[in-house]
């Protein structure tokens, strides 16, 4: 790293993510350059693989190796894998052994795996997404998320053929952690369809 007419160039991301601790530094990740601006309250950048997420002062390594706390885990599986299609970001979230009863329900892969084909179908049958998270609880080794969504159903989901139509769910996630990872998904929804459809994970033959 070098200091050039009051411009910090970053020569490795390590440098970086110790110098966005100051909240009067600022990322431009297009020239790799830190210039002194002021930092707004949420700022992101990427560098190297890297993704950084500074929230009202506190650092967050999404993609690195330290653990995020339960409820910001539970939002960055919502936020970025499920609305906006990040599904990389597993690899980090979750136990290569983890246990998705949904998927599991559906005979999909096992594993890690099976929550990336959860995550990747729903995105390819729900088209047009829009997510609203209302509440994420966290506590120790468990979290749980009070989410909805809605979109257009293009491919067959829960049994139910295409409709072309928009449709609307709610849906509660459960998260059971091990060692700041997901090692086992749970969840129960609500999709407003003109028969409507209840699935619960932990009873998937009700």
């Amino acid at each position: 790293m070098g200091i050039y007419d009051g411009e910090i160039w970053i020569t490795n991301c390590q440098h970086a993510v110790e110098l966005t601790r100051s909240p009067a530094i600022a990322a431009d990740p297009e020239s790799r350059r830190l210039e002194h601006t002021e930092v707004e309250r949420e700022q992101r950048y990427s560098c190297e693989g890297w993704l950084v997420a500074e929230r009202t002062g506190q650092l967050n390594e999404i993609v690195g190796t330290e653990e995020l706390d339960p409820e910001a885990l539970m939002r960055t599986y919502l936020e970025r894998v499920v609305a906006e299609g990040e599904l990389d970001l597993i690899e980090n979230l979750a136990h290569a052994d983890m246990v998705d009863e949904a998927n599991q329900a559906f005979g999909g892969p096992v594993g890690r795996a099976g929550l990336v084909a959860h995550a990747k179908g729903f995105r390819r049958y729900i088209t047009d997404l829009d997510v609203t998270i209302e509440r994420v609880v966290g506590n120790g080794d468990t979290v749980m998320a009070w989410w909805s969504f809605s979109g257009v159903h293009t491919g067959p989901w829960l049994g139910k053929l295409p409709t072309g139509q928009v449709i609307q769910a709610t849906v509660f996630s459960f998260f059971d952690l091990t060692e700041g990872r997901i090692s086992r998904y749970r969840l129960w929804l609500y999709a407003g369809f003109d028969d409507p459809v209840i699935f619960d994970s932990s009873r998937p033959d009700d």
